[in-house]
């Protein structure tokens, strides 16, 4: 049987349940709970990953590190003021 040919309701039907299923877990079983979300998110479909490309650069923005203590020192006043 496709995965087209479920009907809607049916699939929405056990989304709930595994969604019920995923409140009354503990949060401490954080595995199963990870096992439950894959599983909902394979039965909603289309999980298709979107590319993505940002528009400017990502990421943290810090200096080299300091070769000796003196160096560090001096980034350390300059991030102070």
């Amino acid at each position: 049987q496709s995965f087209d040919e479920i009907q809607l309701a049916d699939r929405k039907e056990r989304v709930k349940a595994m969604q019920d299923l995923y409140d009354k877990i503990p949060d401490i079983r954080v595995a199963l709970k990870l096992k439950i979300l894959a599983q909902i998110r394979a039965e909603v479909g289309q999980d298709q990953p979107i590319q993505h490309v940002h528009a400017v650069h990502v990421g943290v923005n810090i200096p080299p590190r300091a070769a000796t203590y003196e160096e560090w020192q001096d980034q350390n006043k300059l991030v102070g003021r």
